[in-house]
């Protein structure tokens, strides 16, 4: 049954992770270079060339649009309400996944650049959308466990 409140929660996890793969994830801006980078795409701009738009780094790409798809998995399997909410606990470590690999990758491409360097330095909020579908997640699966105890507690009275 689509219409639980749990699938409406889903729906959320969806809509805050694909609010963090359409905003950047970083964006830094050093003299002559800016550079901003998305769940799908990466964009360089230099003060003397064309801006760049490069292919994400795939250490991003893949576990967000995998996140999406689990989530969506996971609102359909609505049958299986025990399945389901185990399934939940593995979507909320995901996204856990997905902040630390966004972090490590932000580490690892620009290790050397000290904060005096930077003219400005932004960490938008797209890296707390993930945190934000764990909270949906969560409640989703507080819910979907409402539901099994209903059940349970109907079978016994039979």
């Amino acid at each position: 049954m689509l219409q639980r409140i749990q699938s409406i929660y889903f729906l959320m996890a969806i809509i805050s992770v694909l609010l963090m793969a359409f905003l950047p994830i970083f964006s830094i801006e050093l003299p002559g270079l800016q550079h901003r980078v998305f769940a799908f795409t990466q964009q360089i701009d230099k003060v003397d060339m064309p801006s760049e738009i490069l292919m994400a780094p795939l250490l991003i790409l893949i576990p967000v649009g995998l996140s999406i798809l689990f989530t969506t998995f996971v609102t359909f399997s609505f049958k299986h309400r025990k399945k389901q909410a185990k399934l939940c606990l593995g979507l909320m470590i995901f996204q856990l996944l997905i902040i630390v690999l966004s972090i490590t990758w932000l580490l690892s491409t620009y290790p050397t650049i000290s904060i005096s360097q930077m003219t400005t330095q932004a960490h938008p909020l797209s890296l707390i959308f993930p945190i934000v579908s764990i909270v949906w997640i969560f409640m989703a699966r507080k819910a979907i466990l409402k539901d099994e105890e209903l059940v349970r507690s109907v079978d016994r009275i039979r």
